[in-house]
């Protein structure tokens, strides 16, 4: 910057940069607080508390990372922990008494605690990352044949 204020557009690049750095801590921030709030969510609920507390082996720091994990848009289903992944087909794939509740409570917390639009963006970024991961995993008939021959010299 001169003396008279004006700025060099080298400055400009450097403050472009610094108001992008800024709003990336931010939403980062944001991120954080609804993994948060996710988590308290989750430890009050009697069901998904107990589910949760079994799947992480009562190791709730490691729930609040993989919703921190899950949550970054972008994540891929092949960087997330197992924890993370068995979270995220427990949201969306809906399946069994524990998938059809926490798929109903998830879409309603982020409802209660997001605008509609970005609510809508977290879901369908979790449902992505579902997707991929179910394309990445070994198909069931694949797996009983694993299974089936598991021990056997082939």
């Amino acid at each position: 910057m001169t003396h008279l204020g004006i700025m060099t557009g080298g400055e400009h690049l450097v403050a472009g940069t610094a108001a992008k750095l800024v709003q990336v801590r931010q939403k980062t921030a944001e991120r954080e607080e609804l993994a948060r709030a996710l988590l308290a969510a989750f430890r009050r609920h009697p069901h998904v508390n107990n589910v949760m507390t079994h799947i992480s082996h009562g190791q709730w720091d490691r729930v609040e990372e993989a919703l921190r994990a899950i949550l970054d848009p972008t994540a891929a289903a092949g960087t997330l922990s197992p924890l993370a992944i068995n979270i995220v087909e427990l949201i969306a794939a809906e399946q069994g008494v524990t998938g059809r509740i926490l798929s109903l409570f998830m879409k309603e917390l982020l409802a209660r605690l997001l605008p509609p639009q970005e609510a809508a963006c977290v879901q369908a970024h979790i449902s992505g990352v579902f997707e991929a991961s179910a394309s990445e995993r070994p198909s069931a008939a694949h797996a009983r044949k694993a299974g089936a021959n598991h021990g056997r010299r082939l």
